[in-house]
């Protein structure tokens, strides 16, 4: 479809008009353009503000006539909508209608017998669009206009007279109808043409879109790392694959994988070699160049070749195929992994030239053999050599005399090194590495691929480390199979002098060696990372047990807090008895033992489920401190938490401050509590146990003595039979000021002085904690004031959703200052 478009803007500026599937093309694009531009800038609206990708986005722009135009242009068949253009809509009805009515009569022709004794059959044909019945010759006068014979003669083709007339209708309705829709067509194409230079600009940015997409997309499919880019000769990179094979293995995974999500771990590339490479131009050990040595069929030309593809893909702005924890490089030019504790990104300079001769280049056609297309690589690699560029050369000086060729490559290694240019080669000669080696400005890295202990090739880089080429092990491998070839490698081995073949025999047996202990070292790294493993899902087992009794805990102290409310009901009403009748006095004590004894029970079994804290009680004047932490005393919900004071409140009242503090927990809320509910965290070092509050003595719990209310009801009960007509007061008065609910400590919440952003939150609070401890009713204090604290309270508490209503509170419970809410 994107190619359609393309094609079909190409088109529009050489001819007067488009075909419908061209147009639908170009509506389809232009409509994905607006959408591509929508979507960007919602979303670095939305969560990030990327300049340059917005300049991007800002490009694509459809002009508001072409968007109009193409709008609603054609249906969902592809045709141009009827409803857009009004016109083609009645045509096509036209057309549909005359089509109808030559349905109809051809039926009614058929379906007369009269006319039917005329056919030869009842076939019904079409001829250039009109319909015909077969006649005999003798008859077609009779039926209409012959329009066909057969090849016999004996049959005739004729229309009916009844559909002459409809079907020539029919014929100009069509004509008409394709006459405007080809207008309408027009139309749309000299539009398109008028615009095609937006659209192509839009289109180009749309494909630089589209490319960063597939750039990330592409390093996202292989793990890929953003490198840090730096200027100077520097490539520092951790497990850097080769992209191909790392795209390889991912497309040999989808098969295996249920969800693209399985795809995006190292698993998947685990079976593709990753090897360090390092060297740096300027760093404490400054290493220029890189020379790899090692066995045939080791992988020399892979880590080569991997080089020049991590600096290409710098070049493209393409995440690297490295592993995810690249270190930092501790080991003074060595790419093993340092004991080091924070990862870092891959360091990769900006190369340019990167310059390579990999491969065979000769030629037949133009007469270069192997050699000679060697040198000329080699001479375009010494005209770009300078500082900032990458040369990397496989087998260099190889194809001609050994002597000769090591010569050549020490020369043309030492003419780009001198020239600043960062290098990296494979060679097989002694005389190379030696130089490398002695080089007294130590400008080379020296790396060798190694062996394995059964002796085959691993494909893993070695810095430093100098490597042997194993050529008789590997020609051993693929020769000793045969008799012929055994007798051949034996004699190979006889010309190969004593010293040569024992030396060669104790490197093979020294890499050995060494690949046994990287095994061993390997495991028991492995076994360690399976022990912390092991470890860690303990702790989180141990974690979900502690979670899960805490739960439980919860669980337990709900449930308690409803056996609370159910037995405080059973004293409400125990009080409503004594109001109703302060005569029966005989009561009040026994009732007295009773109310304390359920009261201890309740506290008690509460108290013992609810998390206690580590405090360390606020002294005597001692005010909250905004930054400082603090332990909630308070029951409720956030008991025993730790929070962090943001807000501080402080008001008089009755000649003393009332100071509150706003407190900010872990997960993000906030709340406020009155001084008295805080304490301070007692330090680790010396919180032995945890500080046992004051049985009963927070405020919101259900700790106050009964006494005490029965305390104040008695004052409130003297004071209505005071004013009661008489003066006295009995048992009438009494009941009169019967209510379905006490207004206690426990059930009210004090929010004087407060903004009514502050109350909201402090009474939604309270709230939660009372409808969790099961009350019916609950009060708030606002005072009177200016009233706009009270009309705001009782205008919201009704919209809370566990609100069943809300009034001014009875004169006994305190009258208009308070708010009585109903819960549901």
């Amino acid at each position: 479809r994107d190619l359609d478009f393309l094609r079909a803007l190409a088109r529009a500026k050489k001819l007067p008009a488009l075909e419908v599937e061209e147009l639908v093309a170009v509506e389809r694009g232009t409509a994905a353009l607006v959408e591509l531009h929508r979507f960007l800038m919602v979303a670095m609206d939305e969560k990030a503000f990327i300049p340059r990708l917005q300049g991007i986005a800002g490009a694509i722009d459809v002009p508001e006539e072409l968007r109009e135009g193409l709008k609603g242009a054609f249906d969902d068949e592809g045709e141009l909508s009827g409803t857009k253009f009004p016109d083609v809509g009645r045509l096509r009805r036209k057309v549909t209608q005359a089509a109808a009515t030559i349905d109809t009569r051809l039926k009614a022709l058929m379906a007369d017998d009269a006319f039917t004794k005329q056919l030869s059959d009842t076939t019904v044909n079409k001829i250039n669009g009109r319909y015909v019945v077969a006649v005999p010759p003798s008859q077609k006068r009779r039926v209409g206009i012959v329009h066909d014979v057969s090849r016999s003669g004996k049959t005739v083709f004729v229309e009916p007279e009844a559909l002459i007339a409809p079907t020539n209708e029919l014929a100009e309705m069509r004509a008409a109808l394709r006459a405007e829709e080809s207008r309408v067509l027009a139309e749309l194409t000299l539009l398109v043409t008028q615009n095609v230079d937006a659209l192509e600009t839009s289109i180009e940015a749309a494909v630089q879109l589209d490319m960063l997409q597939a750039k990330a997309l592409l390093g996202r499919l292989w793990l890929g790392q953003i490198p840090d880019v730096q200027r100077g000769g520097v490539m520092n990179v951790v497990g850097a694959r080769h992209a191909v094979l790392a795209i390889n293995a991912v497309d040999k995974a989808k098969a295996n994988v249920r969800a693209d999500s399985d795809l995006r771990s190292e698993s998947v590339l685990a079976d593709v070699i990753g090897n360090d490479l390092y060297f740096d131009a300027k760093g404490d050990e400054a290493a220029q160049a890189l020379l790899i040595s090692g066995p045939n069929a080791g992988g020399k030309t892979i880590v080569l070749k991997t080089m020049g593809l991590l600096a290409m893909l710098v070049r493209l702005g393409v995440p690297l195929p490295v592993h995810h924890d690249n270190r930092a490089n501790r080991g003074k030019g060595k790419a093993s992994l340092p004991a080091a504790d924070e990862s870092v990104q891959p360091r990769v300079v900006l190369f340019a030239p990167i310059m390579a001769s990999i491969g065979d280049e000769q030629s037949v056609a133009a007469g270069v053999s192997t050699f000679q297309a060697h040198c000329i690589t080699l001479d375009k690699m010494l005209k770009g050599a300078r500082e900032g560029a990458l040369l990397l050369c496989d087998e260099i000086g190889s194809g001609t005399d050994p002597g000769q060729g090591s010569a050549l490559a020490q020369a043309v290694v030492e003419s780009c090194v001198d020239a600043g240019a960062m290098v990296g080669v494979t060679t097989h000669y002694s005389r190379l590495k030696d130089f490398a080696a002695s080089d007294p400005k130590k400008r080379f890295a020296m790396g060798a691929m190694i062996l394995g202990d059964s002796g085959l090739p691993t494909y893993r880089l070695r810095i430093p480390a100098v490597g042997d080429s194993y050529g008789l092990e590997t020609a051993d491998r693929c020769l000793g199979k045969s008799d012929a070839g055994g007798r051949v490698m034996e004699r190979a081995r006889e010309l190969l002098g004593t010293q040569e073949r024992q030396l060669s025999e104790m490197l093979l047996q020294a890499e050995k060696q060494r690949a046994e202990l990287e095994r061993m070292e390997a495991q028991a790294r492995k076994d360690s990372e399976k022990a912390a493993a092991r470890a860690a899902e303990a702790e989180a087992k141990l974690r979900e047990a502690e979670e899960q009794a805490r739960a439980a805990q919860r669980d337990g102290m709900r449930e308690w807090a409803k056996e609370a409310r159910r037995k405080e009901q059973q004293l409400e009403r125990l009080m409503k008895e004594i109001k109703a009748n302060p005569a029966s006095i005989d009561v009040v004590g026994d009732s007295l033992r009773e109310i304390r004894a359920v009261r201890s029970e309740v506290d008690a079994q509460v108290y013992e489920l609810e998390e206690k804290p580590d405090f360390i009680p606020l002294k005597d004047g001692e005010g909250l401190v905004e930054g400082e932490s603090y332990v909630v005393l308070a029951t409720g919900p956030w008991a025993g938490q730790v929070g962090k004071v943001v807000k501080i409140r402080r008001r008089k009242k009755g000649g003393r401050v009332i100071e509150r503090g706003e407190l900010e927990f872990e997960a993000g809320f906030t709340t406020d509590f009155s001084r008295d509910e805080l304490g301070k965290p007692m330090p680790k070092a010396k919180a032995k146990g945890k500080a046992k509050r004051g049985k009963g003595k927070g405020k919101g719990g259900l700790s106050r003595t009964l006494e005490e209310d029965l305390k104040i009801d008695a004052v409130r009960q003297k004071k209505k039979a005071a004013a009661a007509p008489g003066g006295g007061g009995g048992a009438g008065a009494g009941n009169s000021g019967a209510t379905a609910s006490l207004r206690l400590d426990a059930n009210t919440c004090d929010c004087r002085g407060m903004t009514l952003s502050d109350a909201q939150t402090k009474v939604e609070y309270f709230l939660d904690g009372a409808v969790m401890r099961g009350f019916a009713s609950a009060y708030i204090l606002h005072g009177h004031g200016t009233g706009v604290l009270k009309k705001g309270i009782r205008q919201w508490v009704k919209k809370v959703k566990y609100v069943k209503s809300a009034s001014p509170a009875k004169s006994e419970d305190g009258g208009d200052a308070f708010t009585e809410v109903r819960l549901k």
